[in-house]
């Protein structure tokens, strides 16, 4: 048996461990999860690293995403929905979801701890509204910077901030499921009023990057200009000779290259333009004029919409005609190294058959003659294409000796036919 302070010292590591579980697992998940109790500073996020999961419970957390299908509580009864908002690190606004109901497709707000994943998914009926629905996209945060990587074209939205919520309210609060709650019309206002000073930023960045591309563009349509000037003012001045066709077929060279060059500009200018375009349109006032704007932009998409599709098809087509031609030019190839084939081994076959008796050669000639019959006239007006067996036939044809080399056999059937 083990001496009694060993015992009492297991006793008292017990109990430490237990309360240190119970400290940290105190919140349990709907789904039965205990998840850890809220830090003691959000700033000091050291047990919760993991991407996206600030919002969703911790890092051990059933995690909801967009257009999930999940259970929320209305009226004191867990209904389904769709979640139509979730609190991501990017954008985590007031840290709340929310949920579409399926049966009436109203949006109301939630908190993470009253969600739930449904239990039999399978046999819950798809809404009429999921089909053409997809979540509308959550506003910029208060301090959203446009562009990290270029200081000209930083940017930061300043308010309106989300509604400060107490602890109880939050994703940590301890306590049963509550049930959904409109959505205030404040909340909407701000959401209103951060995207409109998103949108009139956003259309200042997108100015500011297209003219500074076209400047850009512009200094280096200038560059390409002077290089092909000084290489032909270069050739001008040089005699006839191998450095001079060197030079020739450098210009030749950068004139193509220079080329290339400008339509890959253009193009991306005229992106950037439709680009910027479409943003200050964004940033207009709601009216008849905007609607009309947005008309005519989103014509534009559908005309370039239409000329990749085309471009993807005609590019697609030929694709096929250019293996349709491999294949047909395999198969002639197939067929004319079978018929040479056949015309070897026929060769073969009238060496072997010389030495033979007499009735060998005459069975022999009898199958030449089949084969020659099968294989029809194709050397009628070539004879030296001919096989020798061919040219026999035609000699016994014509009532001619049939016996002699190749040539021999040759010359008899042209002065035959003179």
């Amino acid at each position: 048996r083990a001496p009694m302070g060993m015992r009492l010292l297991a006793a008292l590591c017990m109990v430490w461990g237990l309360r240190v579980l119970h400290e940290t697992f105190a919140v349990t998940a709907p789904s039965g999860r205990k998840l850890p109790k809220r830090p003691k500073s959000l700033d000091q996020k050291e047990e919760y690293q993991v991407p996206g999961t600030l919002y969703q419970g911790g890092r051990r957390g059933v995690q909801f995403f967009l257009g999930d299908m999940v259970e929320c509580k209305r009226n004191g009864e867990w209904q389904t929905a769709r979640v139509s908002r979730a609190p991501t690190d990017e954008r985590p606004n007031d840290g709340s979801f929310r949920v579409k109901w399926d049966s009436d497709a109203t949006e109301q707000k939630c908190w993470y701890r009253d969600l739930r994943k449904p239990k039999d998914p399978e046999k819950v009926p798809m809404p009429d509204w999921v089909e053409d629905w997809w979540p509308e996209e959550p506003p910029p945060e208060p301090d959203y910077v446009g562009n990290e990587s270029d200081p000209e074209l930083n940017f930061v939205i300043k308010g309106p901030f989300p509604k400060e919520y107490e602890e109880h309210e939050m994703f940590w609060r301890q306590g049963p499921p509550q049930d959904a709650y409109d959505i205030t019309e404040e909340e909407h206002k701000q959401d209103a009023e951060r995207w409109a000073v998103f949108r009139k930023k956003e259309a200042e960045r997108k100015k500011m990057e297209y003219e500074r591309k076209k400047t850009f563009e512009e200094s280096e349509e200038k560059w390409r200009e002077s290089e092909l000037a000084k290489l032909r003012s270069k050739l001008e001045s040089m005699d006839e000779g191998p450095e001079k066709d060197k030079v020739k077929a450098e210009l030749a060279e950068d004139e193509v290259r220079f080329a290339e060059d400008d339509v890959k500009a253009k193009k991306r200018l005229a992106e950037l333009e439709f680009e910027a375009d479409k943003a200050a349109v964004l940033a207009m006032e709601p009216g008849p004029k905007k609607d009309k704007e947005l008309k005519r932009i989103d014509k534009l998409e559908e005309e370039e919409r239409a000329r990749k599709e085309a471009a993807w098809a005609a590019k697609e087509q030929a694709r096929k005609d250019k293996e349709q031609k491999r294949e047909e030019k395999r198969q002639k190839d197939a067929e004319k190294s079978a018929e040479i084939k056949a015309r070897a081994e026929a060769r073969r076959a009238a060496k072997q058959g010389g030495g033979a008796t007499k009735e060998a050669p005459k069975k022999k000639e009898a199958k030449q003659d089949e084969a020659a019959d099968e294989e029809g006239s194709a050397c009628d007006e070539d004879l030296e294409g001919c096989t020798v067996p061919e040219l026999k036939a035609k000699l016994k044809e014509a009532g001619l000796p049939v016996s002699g080399k190749k040539d021999d056999l040759i010359e008899r059937l042209r002065s035959g036919a003179k």
